[in-house]
């Protein structure tokens, strides 16, 4: 862990997904890179490795084929290696899927990856705006409010009728008004879907269907864009680069182009299909879980790279004192994202833990912006409810923000915490469990939403709902010790480190010492021990999630989460005298054998 960090203090973890690798090798052919250029060859062998056997691609592993991606990584394989199988493979299952709707984003990764259908899409007519109105009036509020609750993951994991029927609604919606005002379901879709749009209505010329409404669009999408191109040529998420670039280039604005793609080259690539970008990864919330999981290991609080963490913490806030989800000095003061309370309340508790003297700066500024996010039915909202339609009310979320606000000094009889928590009993399921958004699966979303329950005082170990939740964890863990479950959140017999130390966590430190299932705990220390890489961290897995259809992989998460469960598991032996450090003491006997070998 002290490897990894940052000369400005932070930790950033590699990302691997489908879509991230189908927008980066874009956004590469777009800065000039040749396509057979090592970068894009890897990049094209670990999208091969995305195929099913149907011909299709999938975001991940465990996920089925779906028509919208296998059209955007087909377009790029074909660029590239038009010779793939996987190119054949992909245009039949196209075939049969039938046309799909396209969004401007599609339409523009198509105009970089196929210069002769530009006059094609030059002649793109839009969806007609009766029809993109109608969706916008009726159905998109319904969509947005159920992704809001997160049931529409829930209910729609895995199914591909769903996936199919909100890509359809979501192309249809993202088509801006030029009578009104751009309809989206978040702002992410805007910006890509926006910056896409001006650019080909730029190129196509004033006498193409495409090009109709240019002058109103641009009226109303040009300020959004601009909030979203920072100083140092990077913007809001790698997703969106390539219809930015092309943005900039359309309007003759050369020099921020040349920055645009100095970023994009700064951008870190590792054989295997791993992106390392603040574009991507989450640095504010990847420093809070890392210092936290250092300071219960036995870190001083004065410890440099403790301090230096509190340091970029401090620096990393945005105008209204709370955090983004990712922050980089070379962006201006902006917070380089959108407010976000989940990453908020993790970096109050690691300021807190490590006694900074930053944990209590603008307290009262941080305590009103958080309160903020409360949803009418008490759950603090993911992201800034002013800017963002769709933001998932959440466990891990509310958790967070609820420990942080009452580190700051916040009392668990304040009304808005009381409402907090109340909204997470509510919330917990009939089988003990609690649904995540950001990672599925019955334990990351559990652990957490009994983590704030606890702190809060609202319950205490040996309560029914918190034996409710244990009980399911030790129904569900797998033969091998640990626990599993995919991005789906569907479980699987196949263990992943993540669920599993968030299981053993949440065991050692919320089970009753008299019924404290010592059997469950020693088999997934077990497991997790074995798991462990040579180098010290551990094999991470697609358990993530980051916008309701697309899972992705994170390098830091499966060994943060290792690093608390087995400084939880310390704890719990130091105070009942267990026998079971054993198992520590053998695995660092090991690694000394392995190491002097």
């Amino acid at each position: 862990m002290r490897a990894l960090q940052s000369a400005e203090g932070y930790w950033l973890a590699e990302w691997r997904s489908l879509a991230v690798l189908v927008a980066y090798g874009t956004a590469l052919v777009a800065c000039g890179h040749h396509p057979k250029s090592p970068v894009l060859s890897d990049i094209c062998d670990q999208i091969e490795t995305y195929a099913k056997p149907g011909g299709g691609l999938a975001h991940c592993p465990e996920s089925d084929a779906q028509p919208q991606v296998t059209y955007d990584a087909w377009l790029l394989l074909r660029h590239c290696r038009p010779d793939s199988r996987a190119v054949r493979a992909a245009s039949l299952y196209l075939k049969e899927t039938g046309p799909l709707p396209l969004s401007p984003s599609t339409l523009m990764q198509r105009w970089i990856l196929e210069p002769s259908a530009r006059a094609e899409i030059a002649n793109h007519r839009p969806p007609r705006p009766a029809v993109r109105d109608l969706l916008a009036a009726h159905v998109t509020p319904r969509l947005v409010r159920a992704m809001s609750t997160h049931k529409a993951l829930e209910r729609g994991s895995g199914n591909k009728q769903f996936a199919r029927l909100f890509s359809h609604l979501a192309t249809t919606c993202v088509w801006p008004s030029v009578r009104e005002k751009p309809y989206a379901l978040s702002p992410p879709s805007i910006l890509g879907n926006g910056a896409a749009l001006l650019a080909l209505q730029q190129r196509a010329g004033s006498d193409r269907p495409l090009s109709a409404g240019h002058e109103a669009s641009a009226a109303h999408l040009v300020p959004y864009l601009e909030r979203y191109l920072y100083p140092d040529g990077s913007t809001y998420y790698l997703l969106f680069a390539p219809p930015l670039l092309e943005y900039l280039r359309a309007y003759g604005r050369e020099e921020d182009a040349k920055r645009f793609v100095g970023a994009i080259e700064r951008v870190g690539y590792r054989a295997g299909g791993y992106v390392r970008t603040t574009m991507v990864a989450t640095n504010v919330i990847e420093t809070s879980l890392t210092v936290l999981a250092m300071l219960e290991l036995g870190a001083e609080e004065d410890d440099p790279a403790i301090v230096r963490a509190c340091e970029f913490l401090h620096r990393a806030r945005t105008p209204s004192r709370i955090w983004s989800w990712s922050w980089e000095s070379s962006s201006g003061s902006f917070g380089h994202r959108d407010s976000d309370s989940d990453d908020s309340g993790a970096a109050l508790m690691a300021l807190q833990r490590a006694k900074s003297p930053y944990a209590t700066a603008h307290r009262d500024e941080i305590v009103s912006e958080l309160f903020r996010f409360q949803h009418e039915g008490g759950g603090l909202l993911t992201m800034d409810p002013s800017v963002w339609l769709a933001s998932p009310l959440t466990p891990s979320n509310n958790s967070r923000a609820i420990q942080g606000l009452l580190g700051l000094g916040v009392s668990p009889e304040d009304p808005r915490i009381v409402r907090a928590c109340q909204w997470l009993l509510e919330q917990q399921k009939p089988d003990g469990s609690w649904f995540d958004f950001w990672i599925s699966g019955a334990t990351y979303g559990t652990t957490l939403a009994l983590e704030a329950l606890v702190a809060a005082g609202y319950r205490s170990p040996g309560d029914p709902e918190i034996e409710r939740a244990l009980y399911l964890f030790v129904r569900t863990q797998n033969n091998d010790g640990g626990w599993g479950f995919d991005w789906y959140g569907t479980r699987t017999r196949e263990s992943n480190v993540e669920h599993t130390a968030m299981a053993v966590y949440g065991l050692c430190k919320f089970s009753r010492p008299s019924a404290r299932p010592m059997n469950a705990i020693e088999g997934a220390m077990r497991f997790l021990l074995e798991q462990q890489n040579a180098d010290g961290s551990w094999p991470s897995s697609y358990v993530c999630n980051y916008s309701g259809w697309e899972g992705y992989t994170s390098s830091h998460y499966a060994s943060v989460f290792a690093l608390r469960a087995i400084a939880a598991y310390l704890e719990l032996s130091k105070q009942h005298l267990l026998r079971a450090p054993q198992l520590v003491r053998n695995r660092r006997i090991q690694s000394r054998k392995m190491t002097a070998t």
